[in-house]
């Protein structure tokens, strides 16, 4: 196993409060990250040596699958025209659409299958 530097005390706090269930941006301001980095953990936090072994740490199987819910939530938007009865059939009505929020079936099947080949599940 590599050597790692000591995260920070703010690290340590940061990872214990995303185990509590704080989002990202509010763990990094409560253990007292700057507003700028609190708005992108990802790179300044994240990067640090050490952190990503102590978030691993900290949140168990969930660090695995952390954004698994977003995923299997995912949607799109379907944009269909309208069309109108007439004497001679059905006609498109211009400039009008319905709109409709659908499942994305396609990026939900991804989240599992990149989910399932991160805990080795799946080859």
């Amino acid at each position: 196993m590599p050597i790692l530097k000591r995260p920070s005390p703010r690290a340590y706090r940061y990872a214990q409060l995303l185990a509590e269930g704080y989002s990202k941006g509010l763990a990094a301001r409560l253990a007292g990250y700057s507003p700028s980095t609190a708005r992108n953990p990802g790179r300044a936090i994240h990067a640090q040596p050490g952190v990503s072994y102590l978030l691993h740490k900290a949140l168990g199987p969930r660090s695995q699958v952390w954004g698994l819910g977003n995923g299997l939530e995912a949607t799109k938007l379907e944009i269909r025209p309208i069309f109108r009865k007439t004497d001679h059939g059905w006609e498109k009505v211009r400039g009008k659409y319905a709109v409709e929020v659908v499942p994305d079936q396609r990026v939900r099947l991804k989240y599992l299958e990149l989910t399932f080949k991160a805990l080795g599940w799946i080859k």
